[in-house]
């Protein structure tokens, strides 16, 4: 993700929202946006800038602030939009004492929405998306989905995700899409299994 070659990050070291364009063009019309939000999934500072970035260039929109009603562990999550498209996302957990996240523990867990397709193309390569829906308060972390073999459990790999390893906070949606080959799935039939730090 961090490779993506237009992409927004916070830098820890300073608090600034970076914009990084490496080899992506130029791009005049962004909008970037940062959010601070507690464990019960209340938005408690949100800022917006515009900005144009050229390629190969870091642009640096604004720093975070950090208000006293932030949780003992909260999230920083960010968006990078062009026009209605989110072209680069982000999320971050950070805690009020520096590397203190023990807080986490205390979340509820979350039971999330999903709709899942995989189809078998003619050329013997297979191709699948999960959409995932959060539709609690709650911000859901470090969803992962994971393809397994129906029969025997065992990971079919390799296969190609567009994302994972992520977050959704309350009311989010996010679909990801796969891909993999039929002669790796070793025979078996190909099922989703998606788990999550406070997913049931």
């Amino acid at each position: 993700k961090g490779n993506e070659p237009l992409h927004i990050q916070w830098n820890s070291a300073t608090n600034q929202i970076e914009v990084v364009n490496y080899s992506a063009g130029s791009h005049p019309a962004l909008e970037a946006t940062a959010q601070l939000i507690n464990m019960d999934g209340k938005v408690v500072w949100e800022r917006k800038a515009e900005l144009s970035s050229e390629e190969d260039t870091t642009k640096r929109p604004f720093s975070l602030e950090f208000p006293k009603e932030l949780s003992a562990a909260h999230f920083v999550k960010l968006y990078l939009r062009e026009g209605d498209k989110v072209v680069s996302d982000n999320f971050y957990i950070r805690g009020t004492e520096e590397g203190n996240y023990q807080a986490i523990r205390q979340m509820p867990k979350v039971a999330l929405r999903q709709d899942v397709t995989i189809n078998k193309r003619i050329d013997n390569k297979w191709e699948g998306s999960v959409t995932l829906t959060n539709p609690s308060q709650t911000p859901a972390l470090m969803i992962r989905i994971n393809l397994l073999g129906a029969e025997d459990g065992d990971q079919i790999l390799p296969v190609f995700y567009s994302d994972n390893y992520f977050a959704l906070l309350p009311n989010e949606s996010k679909t990801v899409t796969f891909r993999f080959k039929d002669i790796d799935t070793r025979g078996t039939t190909p099922k989703i299994v998606v788990t999550g730090y406070n997913v049931k």
